[in-house]
């Protein structure tokens, strides 16, 4: 993408504050790690974590049908990193298969906290798409959706007793 830095306006460079400065006090296993950035002039460099195996979704779209078991742990750390920004007043806003990176063992990485909101109790905080009084439970409707795209393939959806038939908790958890 080419970004021609004459054209950002302010509002895009005080969201781009607010990304790195909630995304800098995050620390969990299942969001990619934020380490620095640099200021350039007239560019701004977000050093992160390297994702090797790209985002869910060009991962879903290769893949065609998941296995239970990676359905169950993709979507259980989804979950686990969702709830950990909750915990920490932190709204993601736009959860969804192309802001989810899988790192090297396929570990869920949440990425792009451009649209995040860092106090989720004020009403105004919702998903770039919606606007109503949901709070944070616009982010569990998009961590639905994205269970729904895991298991778009499938014939029927699975139980959750299929999902996790001989799992054990090291096969989900990071």
């Amino acid at each position: 993408m080419d970004i021609n830095p004459r054209k950002v306006s302010s509002s895009d460079i005080e969201n781009l504050k607010v990304e790195i400065n909630v995304h800098r006090r995050l620390n969990h296993e299942n969001i990619i790690k934020f380490h620095d950035y640099i200021h350039a002039e007239p560019y701004v460099y977000i050093i992160l974590d390297y994702a090797e195996n790209g985002n869910l979704y060009t991962y879903l779209n290769r893949k065609k049908a998941l296995t239970n078991p990676e359905i169950f742990k993709f979507f259980y750390q989804s979950c686990m990193a969702i709830d950990y920004l909750h915990k920490n007043n932190v709204m993601h806003r736009d959860i969804k298969p192309e802001n989810i990176l899988l790192d090297k063992n396929f570990n869920i990485k949440v990425c792009d906290l451009g649209w995040a909101a860092h106090n989720i109790h004020d009403k105004r905080y919702c998903s770039p798409r919606f606007w109503s009084d949901l709070s944070k439970q616009i982010d569990w409707h998009y961590a639905e959706l994205t269970n729904t795209w895991l298991l778009k393939s499938s014939t029927r959806f699975p139980t959750i007793i299929e999902l996790t038939s001989g799992l054990s908790e090291s096969s989900y958890m990071s």
